[in-house]
């Protein structure tokens, strides 16, 4: 019995950990994707800012 609750635990704490690096990971791709959609936008105002002079 006590080995089928340990594996049980070790079971719960592994898919925890999978959930808390889904959330990481998600949360870094969308901080990714916000760095790059504002370096895009700062690059085009800069383009802009160099074809007005």
């Amino acid at each position: 019995m006590r080995q089928v609750m340990e594996r049980d635990v070790v079971a719960v704490v592994t898919l925890k950990d999978i959930n808390t690096l889904m959330i990481v990971m998600i949360s870094v791709e969308t901080v990714l994707v916000a760095i790059f959609m504002i370096a895009m936008v700062l690059q085009r105002d800069n383009g802009k800012i160099l074809e007005r002079r």
